[in-house]
């Protein structure tokens, strides 16, 4: 299971994986349609909430505002849908030629995908 993660400004350098996304004015999102919008709009929605729970696998609340969207996302593995706590977090991944389909957000937030075959 890899969830992706935010490091907050308040408090410091904690990661947020966020949850649920809820509009200053109403509304909310979940999921890739929550994460999504997070990623293009968090300029015009810093008084949103975003819920969701800490690398320790406590819940938490944060203020869209308190994100720091210039630290890259952090990329985390966790063992299964109900584990709070990630067991690794993945900082470079690499593939072979024939390796299966990458999850569309994982090459995103990795700082390369080398491809394995040319280490050999």
């Amino acid at each position: 299971m890899i969830r992706y993660g935010l490091t907050l400004f308040v408090p410091t350098g904690n990661v947020l994986i966020p949850g649920l996304f809820a509009a200053e004015r109403g509304g909310f999102l979940v999921g890739r349609a929550a994460w999504d919008f997070i990623q293009g709009n968090f300029t015009v929605h810093a008084r949103a909430d975003l819920l969701g729970m800490l690398l320790n696998g406590k819940t938490a609340q944060a203020l869209i505002r308190e994100v720091d969207f210039g630290v890259p996302v952090r990329v985390l593995v966790y063992d299964s849908p109900d584990a709070r706590i990630p067991v690794i977090e993945i900082n470079t991944l690499f593939v072979g030629k024939n390796a299966p389909p990458l999850p569309e957000l994982l090459p995103l937030y990795l700082p390369a995908v080398a491809d394995l075959d040319l280490l050999l």
